[in-house]
């Protein structure tokens, strides 16, 4: 293993679109990487800066090495020699004769900058008072939050297939629209209660002598004809909600209720209340009932409530000065005004309630088709089902072997040298919008993501290993190709000049499978990936190169397509394959 360690400032973000994945950008990241790359096996090497950080440690022995990294020039380095048990031992003994006190603490429980600081002798006892190490913690920690916090808002909002933070009137439409919905799967309960009511009322004009209501063959025809609209409305009314529009479903809402308030009217004066006052109390209590059945549509907005409750007033006042016999307008305004604010007050309450319970479903709703969408693209389809059913068990063991499959590796070129002479958080803004890109091109060109690191973007033919098309996988890879060049070209006009792409593309077989514990991702293994990974690092800027086996499945198939060029000199695909391979442009 080859380990390499750099000190410097990085920006950590969350990039992609369907897939996000957390990366660490800059140039430290870009230095790390060369650090590592030219150690030595079974060594750890360090970088300059790192090495000023530790170079006044006498337990540690550095071994001064200049070597040359791709991209960086020459880079003084030191190399650690493989001893930490001998210092470990070494440090031990003398903590013990000079019977030195070291508190450790885990990492998630203190930040290290907090021990660096008050570690400031090893040769004195180090003594920290447990509150003013938990002030010290309690500080640095909410500083580190905050911080994370503001990364988290301000670049995880550009993965986001749509937003969920809607205005509160906006919460209110879509509450109402919903209520349509929900109409049509439930029976109209109180508009059944209201229709019987009305069944009662007609028989009971028939039972009344006729003298005590004028005009009664007119007044039996409209009400009749009233119970035959609302039986319709009853029979019909699933079908009559499906109109699916707030505005339709309100407008025949109140054309029924002005109906109904007109025939209520007319009936009021065609009855004697002098010789039958019981028919008052009737009458009143229709108006009221209509009024609470109605306003028990929940499509409705509670102003409009409140001006149906302001115009029934109204009606009833004129009704009470025309006709004296029909109610005491002291009872009226003591009974049913009084009734009517208690059922509005109720209603709006209720209906406030609901709101907040949309909402708070629609949220989690949100959350729901997130998450669900983060974990569909975090694996191939063909593996979801396997996860799904393991976990609950504490390993989860998911892996396979796909044949014929077509990589791609993608590199921008320039990448590093941008780097350098650029704040990591516009470098991780431009890779944002670039990754962005690619990764809605995954989707239209139906391959799949792997992952990426740094500059380095990693696409996978195979997206479902139970339904297989060889020859259309290799075609959507390659088109998935030429569109991430496209996009380079166009972020060099936008800004860009110096960054270029080389892009390689290898077809063979590979090991694919979820690897970690807590942090999970799918991963790909095999001598075809390193492969792919030549295919790459040997290409040229601006063009795809593809290898030899990809170049027969798709040359065989798709021969119109494309224009191949073959490559002059062959690549050396060194160990552990030891062989050259044909590539072609």
């Amino acid at each position: 293993m080859k380990l390499g360690i750099h000190f410097g400032y990085v920006i950590a973000g969350v990039i992609g679109y369907h897939k996000p994945q957390f990366s660490l950008i800059g140039d430290t990241v870009n230095t790390a990487s060369r650090v590592c790359s030219t150690s030595e096996p079974g060594n750890v090497t360090i970088s300059q800066s790192a090495f000023t950080k530790v170079k006044n440690c006498k337990d540690i022995m550095f071994t001064r090495r200049i070597i040359e990294a791709k991209g960086k020039g020459n880079l003084v380095t030191y190399q650690i020699k493989n001893d930490f048990q001998r210092v470990i031992e070494a440090k031990k003994n003398s903590n013990l004769g000079q019977q030195q006190i070291l508190h450790v603490y885990h990492y998630q429980e203190i930040n290290q900058n907090i021990v660096v600081q008050h570690i400031q002798n090893f040769q004195k006892p180090i003594k920290l008072q447990t509150q003013k190490l938990n002030q010290l913690f309690e500080l640095e920690f909410n500083s580190f939050t905050k911080n994370q916090n503001e990364q988290y808002n301000l670049y995880f909002k550009d993965i986001i297939f749509f937003s969920n933070q809607l205005k509160k009137q906006d919460i209110i439409e879509e509450f109402f629209q919903n209520q349509i919905y929900e109409s049509q799967t439930r029976q109209p309960i109180e508009y059944q209660m209201w229709f019987i009511y009305q069944c009662i009322k007609v028989i009971s004009f028939l039972v009344v002598n006729i003298k005590l209501i004028k005009l009664f063959i007119q007044v039996m025809i409209i009400k009749c004809f009233l119970l035959l609209c609302h039986l319709i409305v009853l029979i019909k009314y699933k079908q009559i909600l499906q109109i699916n529009s707030l505005k339709k479903t309100k407008l025949l809402i109140y054309s029924f209720y002005i109906f109904q308030q007109f025939i209520f009217l007319f009936e009021t004066f065609c009855i004697d209340f002098s010789q039958y006052k019981f028919s008052s109390t009737f009458q009143k209590l229709d108006s009221y009932f209509t009024f609470v059945i109605y306003s028990q549509f929940y499509t409705q907005y509670f102003i409009e409530k409140v001006i149906i409750f302001l115009i029934i007033i109204l009606l009833e006042i004129i009704i009470c000065l025309l006709k004296a016999e029909y109610y005491n307008l002291i009872q009226f305004l003591t009974i049913s005004i009084s009734g009517a604010v208690y059922h509005l007050i109720m209603h709006y309450l209720i209906i406030q309630f609901k709101i907040k319970c949309f909402n708070d479903f629609r949220n989690l709703d949100f959350k729901k088709h997130l998450y669900k969408r983060f974990l569909v693209n975090l694996l191939p389809s063909h593996l979801m089902d396997q996860f799904l059913l393991q976990q609950n068990e504490q390993q989860i063991q998911l892996s396979d072997v796909l044949e014929k499959t077509t990589l791609l590796f993608a590199d921008i070129a320039g990448f590093t040298k941008y780097c350098s002479g650029q704040d990591p958080e516009k470098v991780l803004h431009m890779l944002q919008n670039i990754f962005v890109k690619f990764d809605k091109q995954c989707i239209n060109h139906d391959v799949y993501k792997v992952y990426t690191i740094g500059d380095c973007y990693v696409v996978m033919g195979t997206i479902n290993a139970k339904k297989r098309q060889y020859e259309v996988e290799a075609k959507n890879v390659i088109n998935m190709a030429f569109s991430m060049i496209k996009i380079i070209q166009i972020a060099q006009k936008e800004g860009f000049p110096d960054i270029d792409m080389r892009i390689g593309i290898h077809t063979g077989n590979v090991i694919g499978g979820v690897i970690g514990t807590d942090i999970v991702r799918y991963d790909i293994y095999g001598a075809d990936v390193l492969i792919a990974n030549k295919m790459e690092s040997n290409g040229e800027k601006g063009k795809v190169m593809i290898s030899e086996a990809t170049y027969q499945l798709v040359y065989e198939s798709f021969e119109n397509i494309y224009q191949f060029i073959e490559r002059k000199e062959k690549v050396e695909i060194k160990a552990p394959l030891d062989r050259f391979s044909e590539c072609f442009f």
